[in-house]
């Protein structure tokens, strides 16, 4: 995120506060929605990532002989 972002956007919601011009409250949505989009991506990011696929054992390796629930009864 672009430094300073955040603090252009709290700066805009204050002025807008005080104004009743469209433009300003308009700009300080932007900026709000600029913070939450880059929020959002990096949550997106974190949850997508790739683990690592070589440590996993194989599913017949941690369930219980004769049983499809795995290691935890459901």
């Amino acid at each position: 995120m672009t430094p300073g972002l955040r603090e252009a956007a709290e700066a805009a919601r204050e002025h807008a506060s005080r104004c009743c011009e469209p433009s300003c409250h308009r700009t300080a949505l932007a900026l709000e929605a600029i913070i939450t989009a880059g929020e959002n991506r990096a949550l997106l990011d974190a949850l997508t990532e790739e683990g690592p696929t070589d440590d996993i054992p194989p599913w017949s390796q941690v369930s219980k002989p004769g049983t499809s629930e795995g290691p935890l009864p459901f």
